[in-house]
């Protein structure tokens, strides 16, 4: 089981403003525990991946599906602007594991695309990530937590799939 967080963060503003609101969450996030193996907090972060609000989201919460991935950010904001290279990767899925894991891997793409822009749903782009979220044994052999089910095997393979959109 896993929990799901939605967000969206203040667009502008003080950088003060904008860091407590990430403490918030980071702190609801981390005080919810009810047997989860993982927190996946997605959602508009207004926040590109070069910058220190981003930073502080994956030190806290964890990498990005973008991260885990390996692969280059792609725009999620364009503004719904036909301009090459208009926009930004202002939207992010993170993952907060709660275990340990010995295969996590993630595949995200953007979705919601539309053939026109006035078919689009919005001047955002949506994320979908499938997850494989591999429990891995303990060094005593068992299962890493004593929270995964007794049936499972050595290595339970969950896949999550989590779409994002404005």
């Amino acid at each position: 089981m896993s929990n799901v967080w939605n967000v969206h963060l203040q667009d502008g503003g003080s950088a003060q403003i904008r860091l407590s609101q990430v403490h918030e969450l980071v702190s609801h996030v981390q005080a919810a525990d009810n047997g989860q193996i993982a927190d996946l907090v997605g959602g508009d972060f207004n926040c590109t991946p070069d910058s220190p609000l981003y930073e502080e989201l994956s030190n806290s919460l964890g990498p990005s599906v973008q991260q885990l991935s390996g692969a280059h950010p792609f725009v999620t904001w364009d503004g719904l602007s036909t301009k090459p290279g208009a926009g930004e990767t202002l939207d992010h899925i993170f993952v907060r594991a709660r275990g340990l894991f010995q295969n996590l891997q993630a595949a995200p793409r953007v979705v919601f695309e539309a053939a026109s822009l006035k078919q689009r749903l919005s001047d955002h782009l949506g994320i979908e990530a499938v997850l494989n979220l591999g429990r891995g044994p303990s060094l005593a052999g068992t299962l890493s937590s004593p929270r995964a089910t007794s049936q499972l095997p050595a290595v339970a393979t969950r896949q999550v799939s989590y779409a994002v959109r404005e």
